[in-house]
């Protein structure tokens, strides 16, 4: 060993992480200030691919603490719906007039809807979960609950759903 160059690995803001260590086993060219120059610019792109690296690690330490947040309060939220829904149908078995009856059973229909649609996701069949559930929203509409033998026009949502779910894009 004839030469050595270190060359540290610093950053302005963070102790020194490292150094870069040039080893010169051969006596017939020595270190010059130009490869002092380059093992500096080197080591600054090593501090900064460090640097990268933290930042990389804490974005995804802060991501799957989102991700358990967001799961926490998507359990709340449907023990919440689901609580609602069952006060909903004990109460439906006491109501005597039938246009509460049929709100109450109306809004239970819609809870129900709402949970339905939480339990969505990338892996179960969207469109017919969604047309499901927009035809069992709309059985209470009086355009839609309509007959065929009805002056009344057919529904034109439960078609547009339909029709949606029916296109190449789901």
């Amino acid at each position: 060993m004839h030469e050595v160059l270190l060359v540290p690995l610093t950053d302005r803001e963070e102790p020194l992480e490292a150094t870069i260590w040039l080893i010169s086993h051969d006596d017939s060219r020595p270190f010059t200030s130009r490869d002092a120059r380059a093992m500096q610019r080197i080591a600054a792109f090593v501090v900064e691919g460090l640097r990268l690296a933290a930042a990389g690690r804490a974005a995804r330490a802060e991501a799957e603490r989102a991700v358990l947040e967001m799961r926490e309060l998507e359990h709340r939220v449907k023990n919440a719906v689901a609580m609602s829904g069952a006060l909903l149908r004990r109460e439906l078995r006491h109501l005597d007039q039938p246009e509460v009856q049929q709100a109450v059973s109306a809004a239970t229909r819609q809870l129900d809807a709402l949970t339905a649609l939480q339990t969505l996701d990338g892996d179960s069949d969207a469109c017919a979960l969604i047309e499901r559930v927009v035809v069992s929203l709309l059985s209470d509409h009086p355009t839609c609950a309509a007959t065929s033998t009805s002056r009344r026009p057919s529904c034109r949502r439960r078609r547009y759903v339909s029709s949606a779910c029916s296109s190449p894009n789901y």
